[in-house]
């Protein structure tokens, strides 16, 4: 694996990882923003394909930077990823916040994606989101380390916790306790529940998989399906279990899917 550093113009240095070769595949996490989430598929994927992760701005080694953390910035950072490497085009894996930085990438920089896959993810404004993820902010607020372990409890199936329960614990270890760390949080989560482009979605025309599991309670499996309606010729999965962050917790059975699907629409 080689791991790069990358500067932004507003003072911002993101830490990438590549890995693998074949057609480039970026992987983009969702709130947490690590290139981490990804360690079970990226491994996997990268047997056929060039494989790009990074910790997004103000996330793990990458630096804040100055300038307002939205999803249309995220998604400018995306750029900024794919330029430094030159890569012209690029297959965009995106899941839960990451699912709406990859709908921006091809909404907005359209002949940078070759295809794109949304996992957990919505394109709408939706009131169940934005009362999840308000309860939320105000727990971040009123302590920081339950949130943290929240966050967790709320990610996994309870029968795969049991079974794995260091996650909870590093968690835990890991909350954002302190103003710096915790602004970084709730200014994301402020992105992510502003985010709305259900207008413009039916003008996508990239090859498109949209994934979600039957027991997810952060994105529920209705947000996939409405959300495969509004974008032309999209396909749908449902995983039978996995909760939130299946990518993790069935990251072999995830990376089996994503891997047969690129091979065929990620070249295009």
């Amino acid at each position: 694996m080689d791991r790069l550093e990358i500067d932004c113009e507003d003072g911002a240095r993101l830490a990438v990882d590549v890995e693998g070769r074949g057609h480039d595949v970026l992987l983009v996490s969702g709130l947490g923003g690590t290139s981490a989430f990804w360690s079970g598929v990226g491994e996997r994927l990268s047997r056929h394909h060039r494989v790009i992760r990074f910790d997004q701005r103000g996330i793990g080694r990458s630096t804040r930077g100055a300038v307002e953390c939205t999803i249309a910035q995220l998604a400018r950072d995306c750029i900024s990823i794919l330029d430094a490497l030159d890569v012209a085009r690029s297959a965009v894996v995106g899941h839960s916040a990451g699912g709406l930085i990859a709908q921006t990438l091809c909404l907005d920089a359209g002949a940078r994606v070759t295809a794109t896959v949304l996992g957990a993810t919505w394109g709408r404004r939706e009131r169940y989101i934005d009362a999840l993820f308000g309860s939320r902010l105000a727990l971040l607020e009123a302590d920081a380390t339950q949130y943290a372990v929240n966050s967790a409890l709320l990610s996994y199936s309870p029968s795969w916790l049991a079974q794995h329960w260091l996650v909870v614990e590093a968690a835990e270890a890991a909350a954002p306790i302190g103003e710096p760390a915790a602004r970084v949080v709730a200014e994301r989560i402020a992105a992510l529940r502003a985010f709305d482009r259900d207008d413009e979605l039916p003008r996508l025309r990239h090859p498109t998989l949209v994934v979600g599991a039957a027991d997810d309670v952060i994105a529920p499996f209705f947000m996939q399906e409405y959300l495969a309606t509004r974008i032309v010729h999209a396909a749908l999965e449902q995983l039978p279990g996995g909760g939130h962050f299946f990518p993790v917790a069935h990251a072999e059975d995830y990376a089996t899917l994503l891997s047969r699907w690129l091979q065929n629409h990620a070249g295009t």
